[in-house]
């Protein structure tokens, strides 16, 4: 431009990103300018050749003779007021941004472990990048400098095997996935179609000994065999995948399956110094079912779990306490049993019986235990005792092992005998031969005669009992199902948690229609009670030390609710789920919309939801003005739910990704609960949504809140309204 201000020129083509701080070099042949997050950049005078030096700044200057950079920049991100200086040389001439093939056919050849220059010189820009992998290992690929890019990373056949937008550095993609040799393809491309400018793209490699490293998913799962000792070793890891279950990186998670084709008893643990923890998940036909879950009861700081099972197929899960790395040995080990008669030797392994019925047990050894659950919905009289010649002694005890009652003989011959009257809740039997000697079979019986004129209690049912919870840094997830309307009061929901001993304390909560409901320390739940689980237990008398250690929760409630998942104690606060009771069937008119699915801990902001219309194509009513009709009812954080509705065609895929559109919709949900009403910040987290439809659709995945979009399966829903 002229000093007159006339003849303006414009330098460079990014309407997306926010430049500023322009500077003419010494030599008047470039001119430097700061692009979005401070990175500094150059580009000829001319417009041309626009280069990041990879330096974040917030305020530079150059040498009188144009060879040296002084800049400032925050190095601590909890320390807004403290920049420090830098001073750097610059080379008298920058390098050119190479030009690369825009197809797998003229891919640039990239080395593991190398950085190559790269630009985006038009809108629509792609560039192909081929990377020879000569040995198993995790292969790690991202960019560098002020451009906002997106990457993909494909197999040798072009499948995606990974996309990212932002994980990395600033606006840069970073993924990071465990391959095995092979060809693979790094696609680059603006965040936005109009998106242009230079970047390093950066391949790293570790190499990793196949029979130390295993998979880091249920689907890459090691097969190890009963009774058999396999070497493992955590490393640390800074990617985020679905492991199945709820873990967040940067922990490792190593994955074997257990092939079972008896019944017996299953111990699983850890040998080393390690301190590990382990999961035991059993894999149904609908769903990954979690079991049980340790971190100390082996040698050391090993878990170990020990559990009766059917044949069947289990998955073993070892991560590290927290962020400890290093080497380990699991140990697999099995004893073929019949489980009708060898039953769990802890209330953690306890066989769950129902009331007024029989069940055969058998003390195998001087020193066994059979533990018995009993779930009691409604006060009575319960009754338990043993027959049989086998010389017993039973112990009753409440859900948090405390000794209600006990007996040697008060039975038939040797047996045993208690009988208590009873509130709602669970209730363990131990079974043990007299003097803990005594072996041989038994037969014990559970009767029960409800009080009269007791229904359910106020609490209401038991919607879940959690395990091993932390009450000072978790999420509890809950989900009012009450309808909205008039009449739409909150859900009442009770925990009963007993810190490490000692009775229960009793902690109400309400969560209103439709909405999660979440505690973390000192925040408050959505109706502005205060949520802190931990300052409940304290003030009920627990002692601050314990009150801060795992504790177990039943929840009770007398309106419809699902429990979701919760955190486990130890680590980062990542979801664990529940497993829901069976729901009824209900029948349903044609037409009649129907929730097809629930998806919690949904990802608002960067996301996909796969829908599948079954419509028939052939049929009368497969024409494209009769597409799946879907409603998504989503609630943000807290308050009323917002309705979504969007449209799936007949046999196609409905997904939606921030700003995209499907058949010219736009398919935003953040945008829409922003419409809504919703902060945008609420906007941005987690959220829930309900999916209904009339016609006859499948929801197959969704991608969970945090790290990159990967589907979560959704099980099959039985119908409900």
């Amino acid at each position: 431009m002229n000093a007159d201000g006339t003849s303006p020129v414009r330098l460079t083509e990014t309407p997306s990103i926010s430049e500023s701080s322009p500077k003419y070099l010494p030599d008047n042949t470039r001119i430097s300018f700061l692009r979005r997050f401070g990175a500094l950049s150059i580009v000829n005078a001319d417009g041309t050749n626009p280069v990041d030096l990879g330096v974040s700044c917030q305020t530079y200057a150059w040498s009188p003779d144009g060879t040296k950079i002084a800049y400032t920049r925050y190095d601590s991100p909890n320390v807004t007021n403290h920049r420090t200086l830098y001073v750097r040389p610059v080379r008298s001439s920058l390098p050119t941004p190479t030009e690369h093939g825009d197809t797998e056919g003229t891919a640039t050849a990239v080395a593991p472990d190398s950085n190559t220059l790269g630009g985006l010189e038009r809108a629509g820009d792609v560039d192909y990048f081929r990377v020879e992998v000569a040995r198993a290992g995790r292969l790690m690929v991202d960019t560098s400098g002020g451009t906002d890019t997106f990457g993909s990373l494909r197999s040798a056949n072009g499948a995606t095997l990974a996309e990212d937008d932002d994980t990395g550095s600033r606006s840069n993609f970073y993924i990071a996935r465990d391959v095995a040799p092979g060809t693979y393809y790094v696609v680059v491309l603006g965040s936005s179609n109009s998106t242009t400018g230079a970047y390093t793209l950066r391949v790293g490699f570790t190499a990793r000994d196949p029979s130390i490293d295993h998979g880091h998913t249920r689907m890459r799962a090691t097969l190890v065999g009963l009774n058999t000792n396999t070497r493992g070793v955590l490393e640390q890891r800074w990617s985020t995948e679905d492991y199945g279950f709820p873990l967040v990186s940067p922990r490792d998670a190593d994955y074997f399956r257990v092939e079972v084709d008896r019944a017996g008893r299953l111990t699983v643990e850890t040998t080393g110094t390690t301190d590990t923890w382990g999961y035991l998940l059993l894999d149904e036909p609908t769903e990954m079912r979690f079991l049980l879950a340790d971190n100390d009861s082996g040698n050391g700081s090993n878990f170990r779990i020990t559990r009766e099972v059917l044949p069947g197929t289990y998955y073993v899960v070892v991560v590290g306490y927290g962020w400890v790395t290093g080497a380990y040995t699991l140990r697999v080990g099995f004893t073929a049993g019949d489980p009708s008669t060898d039953h769990g030797d802890t209330r953690m392994q306890a066989t769950l019986v129902g009331l007024n019925s029989n069940t055969p047990g058998s003390l195998e050894r001087a020193g066994d235990v059979d533990y018995f659950c009993v779930e009691v919905a409604r006060a009575g009289r319960l009754t338990v005792d043993t027959s049989g010649e086998t010389d017993t002694f039973g112990v009753f005890q409440s859900a948090q092992g405390r000794i209600l009652a006990e007996d040697d003989d008060a039975g038939a011959g040797t047996n045993f005998r208690i009988a208590r009257d009873v509130s709602p809740g669970t209730y363990y039997v131990e079974v043990t031969g007299y003097d803990r000697t005594a072996t041989g079979a038994y037969t014990l019986r559970i009767a029960f005669t409800p009080a009269e004129g007791h229904g359910n209690t106020e609490r209401g049912d038991r919607r879940a009992t959690l395990l091993n919870l932390s009450p000072w840094q978790a999420w509890v997830h809950l989900y009012c199902l009450k309808d909205r309307g008039p009449d739409a009061a909150p859900c009442a929901v009770t925990f009963e948690c007993n810190g490490q001993s000692g009775e229960p304390v009793a902690w109400p909560v309400t969560v209103a229609p439709k909405t999660i409901f979440s505690y973390w320390p000192n925040k408050t739940a959505s109706d502005g009670t205060d949520a802190d689980l931990q300052a409940a237990l304290i003030a009920a008398g627990k002692p601050e030390d314990e009150a801060r250690r795992r504790t177990t929760c039943e929840v009770f409630s007398p309106d419809p609710l699902t429990v979701r998942g919760y955190t486990l104690f130890g680590g980062q606060p990542t979801l664990v789920p529940v497993a829901e009771p069976a729901r009824p069937e209900v029948a349903v008119e044609p037409g009649e919309r129907r929730r097809q699915a629930t998806l919690p801990n949904l990802s608002p902001g960067q996301a996909w939801v796969h829908l599948y219309c079954l419509k028939d194509r052939a049929g009368p009513d497969a024409t494209p003005s009769a597409p799946c009709a879907v409603t998504f009812e989503c609630n943000g954080q807290t308050g009323e739910p917002v309705s979504w509705p969007v449209e799936v065609g007949p046999k196609t895929i409905f997904s939606y990704w921030p700003n995209k559109t499907v058949d010219g919709t736009t398919a935003d949900l953040q945008a829409a609960l922003i419409a809504a009403g919703k902060p945008e910040d609420e906007a941005r987290r987690r959220t829930t949504c309900e999916v209904f439809s009339a016609d006859p659709i499948a929801v197959r995945g969704y991608t969970r809140f945090g790290g990159q979009p990967t589907l979560v399966p959704v099980p099959a829903y039985q119908l409900s309204r």
